[in-house]
């Protein structure tokens, strides 16, 4: 697809499209806008629409008129009918109960500013249920029950307070003060009315109670259309901002959207006209015209360096037109030169020819073997140092053929001899060889032999001083064991001084005891569990002294025991120094047979080596003559060959040479 936009469509079309591309974004915000302020506006439109409704169900309320329907738009038929059906003290009831399902069918109990929020409360919960309370205060009062005339007068003061807090949060709420100009006297004269009811109800009797009652629905009347007129004011207010507002933002997003397709458009045109201005040069260009002027060489972005680039290729095309004239010129030179160059060839080549044809007779007589053939006609100019090198070499061959024949025959007679010396010198050789491989094989078994005593005496060496080692590791351990022992025996020593100072203490303990059982016995009854004790404690003393003298005992007899065993690790370990002096001078003369049996061994490999390498040496002597005796055969067969082709060949007088030689 991208591909299709690039190929297809023109630079202007394709910056528009990226421009469009960029303005839809915008575009669906701009609609999501105005649906959420159409939104907003038709919420406060809705709640204008059941406030002003609420203009005729509150005067039917209030007097108890017939009401026209709203035709079930806020969605409160039944209620609708309810109130239709009621009479008396029940129609206030009903009518309250219209006005809350208007204002919830309404969207006015969803209010979301605060100003006109306290307005909507006051219009549709706290003057109705003022309303009520006060027709409740004066059923009561009818009835003559001083309980529900107590309770009607609670409720009205709750629903009067409640009132007046709406009225005056409502007044508070709206900074402009035209709220507090519309509801100020209106919600003095309902809270001087409420106050006065109070009053009767204190000091007056029924009819004065009534009086003030009927004075409270007058006042709250007032009250509820100063409120309602106002609330109708803060709605239609809203909704003219929302309105303003959304057109202000509708013009500042149209000029915002206008500006930037102006400017799109006006970049996109000039972009365009640039691109097309570049692109009909280069269809100059390629129309190999030249006189064109460039546009765009002054801009620092991509056309200026486009119309850089146009202006070397430019250049690139003038020089190549040059070149090309040039090239005709020096075309037109050259297709003289070569026209004389051919007629010239065409000479030398019937010159050439004729040499040819002459060096060719000459060369054949010369392949028969006739090498007294010579170029005796004339050549041209430039090919008569041709003849007469032909004729010096041909007569030098004739001279090296009469000198290689000699040659050959001296070579011939040389061979036989070389044949027969190699044959006989090549029988010396092989017997020669037979008898040293069998002096090697001796040689190399005794190596074997030698080789393995002096790893026999190696392995024997390596014990003795793993021996002589273990020798005086167990000298070691051997003092390490005197060591212990002595310690043992110190620490023996200890342990007897310490069961000495145990004696004591079961001594001064079996004393203590003791006089502890007097104590006891002096008093008497009272010291009786005492001195069972004492004696159970003495009993212990006794004990452990008899314990402490058989541990000093056999300490004692662990003393002299461990003294004898001190003096036979002494002696153990004397013993044990001599058989490692006695297993070192052993291991010194294992050590030098070792050495000897080593040199030995190294002596004898050194000479098996030699002795292999003669061998070896031998044997290619051998093969070496063998091989010069075929190569003196071959030589001899050669020669005789060269000498039978030296015959094919027609050398003059000189042949007569290597005959009588031969001869």
């Amino acid at each position: 697809m991208f591909g299709l936009i690039h190929s297809r469509l023109s630079f202007g079309a394709r910056l528009a499209l990226i421009s469009g591309l960029f303005c839809a974004p915008l575009a669906l915000l701009l609609v999501l806008f105005v649906q959420a302020s159409l939104g907003q506006i038709d919420f406060s439109a809705k709640e204008l629409e059941g406030a002003r409704y609420l203009q005729k169900v509150w005067p039917a309320m209030v007097r108890g008129e017939a009401l026209e329907s709203a035709g079930g738009r806020f969605g409160e038929t039944k209620v609708f009918e309810a109130f239709q059906q009621a009479a008396g003290a029940e129609k206030i009831k009903a009518g309250v109960g219209l006005v809350t399902a208007v204002a919830d069918g309404s969207n006015l109990t969803l209010d979301p500013d605060l100003d006109s929020f306290y307005a909507m409360d006051a219009v549709t919960v706290r003057l109705p249920a003022l309303f009520r309370a006060n027709a409740d205060l004066k059923a009561a009062v009818a009835s003559g029950d001083p309980q529900l005339l107590m309770r009607a007068l609670d409720h009205l003061a709750i629903a009067q307070d409640q009132t007046l807090s709406s009225l005056n949060a409502t007044m508070e709420k709206n900074l402009e003060g035209k709220t507090r100009q519309a509801l100020g006297e209106p919600a003095a004269q309902l809270q001087a009315a409420a106050t006065a009811v109070q009053a009767a109800a204190q000091g007056g009797g029924p009819e004065a109670i009534a009086q003030a009652s009927a004075a409270l629905d007058g006042a709250a009347d007032q009250a509820w259309i100063a409120t309602e007129k106002e609330l109708s004011r803060l709605l239609e207010a809203r909704i003219g901002k929302m309105r303003a507002r959304m057109a202000m933002h509708l013009t500042l997003v149209g000029v915002a959207l206008a500006l930037a397709t102006g400017l799109a458009i006006s970049i996109s045109r000039a972009l365009a006209s640039r691109i097309n201005g570049l692109v009909r040069v280069m269809e100059r260009l390629s129309a190999n015209e030249v006189e064109v002027d460039i546009p765009c060489r002054s801009d620092r972005n991509e056309t200026g360096r486009i119309a850089a680039a146009l202006g070397i290729f430019r250049e690139g095309i003038v020089d190549r037109n040059r070149l090309q004239a040039e090239a005709r010129v020096v075309h037109e030179a050259n297709a003289e030169k070569l026209q004389a160059t051919e007629a010239a060839f065409r000479e030398a080549g019937l010159a050439q020819a004729k040499v040819v044809d002459q060096l060719a007779h000459a060369l054949d007589a010369i392949a028969g073997g006739r090498l007294t053939t010579r170029l005796e006609d004339g050549f041209a100019a430039e090919y008569e140092k041709l003849r007469s090198d032909f004729n010096r070499a041909v007569a030098q061959l004739c001279e090296a053929m009469q000198l290689v024949g000699g040659v050959a025959e001296d070579i011939r007679s040389g061979a036989r001899e070389i044949s027969r010396a190699t044959d006989e010198l090549s029988a010396r050789t092989e017997r020669q060889a037979a008898s040293l491989e069998e002096t090697a094989a001796a040689v190399e078994q005794l190596t074997s032999t030698v080789v393995r005593t002096s790893e026999d005496a190696r392995e024997a060496h390596a014990a003795v001083s793993a021996a002589n080692v273990d020798a005086g590791r167990s000298d070691d351990l051997v003092r390490q064991a005197m060591a212990a022992m002595s310690q043992i025996q110190g620490s023996a020593q200890q342990i007897s001084q310490i069961i000495g100072v145990i004696d004591e203490i079961a001594f001064q303990t079996s004393l203590l005891a003791l006089n502890a059982g007097v104590e006891a016995a002096r008093a008497g009854e009272a010291g009786r569990g005492f001195a069972v004790v004492a004696s159970e404690v003495r009993g212990l003393a006794q004990r452990s002294a008899d314990a402490a003298k058989e541990i000093k005992s056999l300490i004692g007899a662990s003393v002299d025991q461990v003294a004898q065993g001190v003096d036979l690790v002494g002696q153990t370990g004397e013993a044990l120094s001599r058989i490692s002096a006695q297993v070192a001078g052993v291991n010194a003369l294992i050590a030098q047979i070792a050495a000897s049996a080593q040199e030995q061994a190294a002596g004898l490999q050194q000479v098996n080596a030699a002795v292999s390498q003669m061998d070896h040496v031998t044997q290619e002597n051998a093969a070496m003559v063998e091989q010069s005796a075929a190569s003196s055969r071959n030589l001899a067969q050669k020669a005789e060959e060269l000498f039978q082709r030296l015959e094919t060949f027609d050398v003059g007088a000189a042949k007569a040479a290597p005959a009588a030689r031969a001869a």
